[in-house]
């Protein structure tokens, strides 16, 4: 997925898609960063908010964003 920005930047990704991506039940994503210019890849786990792959919670959207 592209992104735009430099130090920070946003996506935002459709609960079903991270729903697709993850085991149920989840409680973080791992995030793999690639800078295009030098092909650097950092990994960060980001906190997902509790319960959001489970059954209960439904939401239509996720905005995840690295500082």
């Amino acid at each position: 997925m592209r992104v735009e920005g430099n130090r920070t930047w946003q996506a935002d990704l459709p609960v079903e898609l991270v729903r697709e991506w993850s085991p149920p039940y989840a409680r973080t994503v791992e995030v793999s960063l690639q800078n295009p210019e030098t092909q650097r890849q950092t990994v960060t786990s980001i906190d997902l908010p509790i319960g959001l792959l489970g059954v209960t919670t439904n939401l239509a959207s996720l905005v995840v964003s690295v500082r």
